[in-house]
């Protein structure tokens, strides 16, 4: 699944073995247990171009995933399985659409950074994620 992702953005092809062992590639981190899970993807600022993969919702793991400043575009693909997920930050990409509904859905996730392009069109979708009884506290910035 990571090599899937990996070759969705052709900055990152160069990228190659296994991603968390003997060491992790530096963009990202692994839990410490005898077959490692990925558990944070920083992607910030890596001229990233195209959508965003799917693949991601694969990482079961993840609490954090930040692919912010990149070049971006396309919607939110779903991420509902990413249960452990705290924090979403996809901001200044060239991101279309609206806010999904399975963001009201994540029980862990505490922080959403969204794009320009995406904050014009989520007033009413912000208030029904706040409303939402599992985000009280979700902080969207």
């Amino acid at each position: 699944m990571l090599r899937e992702i990996i070759s969705a953005f052709a900055d990152l092809d160069s990228w190659t073995g296994d991603p968390c062992l003997p060491y992790a590639y530096n963009w990202l981190t692994c839990n410490n247990v005898s077959r490692p899970n990925i558990y944070t993807i920083s992607l910030e600022n890596h001229n990233l171009h195209g959508a965003i993969p799917n693949q991601f919702n694969s990482l079961k793991h993840l609490t954090k995933l930040s692919l912010a400043e990149n070049m971006l575009n396309g919607s939110i693909p779903n991420l509902g399985d990413l249960q452990d997920l705290k924090i979403l930050d996809l901001h200044n990409n060239q991101l279309s659409g609206s806010i999904p509904d399975f963001l009201g859905d994540l029980p862990a996730l505490t922080t959403f950074s969204d794009t320009e392009t995406l904050k014009t069109t989520i007033s009413a979708e912000r208030s029904q994620i706040n409303c939402n009884k599992r985000h009280q506290n979700l902080k969207l910035t």
